[in-house]
């Protein structure tokens, strides 16, 4: 895991932030376990609400919350819960978004589609990584670039998620 951190941190430090900066971090905590990766983009999406938009946190807390809990569930309800979350009034924003493809991606693992879960896990993050109205990936690596205290928090609740399950192991 320090390995997929530290390449993470190595490209946000050489301005190479983009799309696919979360794809280490994912891979290596789906290589336990798909539900350590969900575990990770909503925490990743409850820091953004906590930091950039408290006034989401009541809307979309109980989605997070109940894909955390999830067990046993059909890909279609997945797909369902993630439609009536992407519909949610008033207007879609980026954190709603990623609460839907989250759900999304617990579909998919439901359905054995480790990939697709994963693309939906990584669109998930860089959602909750950037800032709204982007133009171009100049303007996107600018714009995550100077939030790097959100990325460093984001890192640290991936160590920390890992770390937690290792210690379960043990």
């Amino acid at each position: 895991m320090k390995e997929a951190t530290d390449k993470t941190r190595k490209y946000l430090e050489q301005s190479e932030a983009c799309l696919f900066w979360s794809l280490s971090i994912i891979r290596e905590l789906c290589k336990h376990d798909h539900n350590l990766a969900i575990q990770w983009a909503a925490e990743c999406i409850r820091i953004r609400l906590s930091e950039c938009e408290p006034e989401q946190i009541t809307k979309l807390d109980k989605y997070i919350q109940q894909a955390l809990d999830e067990q046993n569930i059909s890909v279609s309800e997945c797909v369902e819960i993630g439609r009536t979350i992407w519909y949610l009034k008033p207007g879609r924003n980026r954190s709603q978004t990623a609460v839907a493809r989250l759900w999304w991606a617990l579909g998919d693992f439901s359905a054995d589609n480790k990939d697709r879960g994963i693309r939906e896990i990584n669109s998930a993050i860089w959602l909750v990584s950037t800032e709204d109205e982007l133009v171009s990936l100049d303007r996107l690596k600018r714009r995550y670039i100077n939030n790097y205290r959100l990325s460093e928090l984001y890192i640290e609740a991936a160590l920390k998620i890992y770390n937690e399950y290792q210690a379960k192991k043990s």
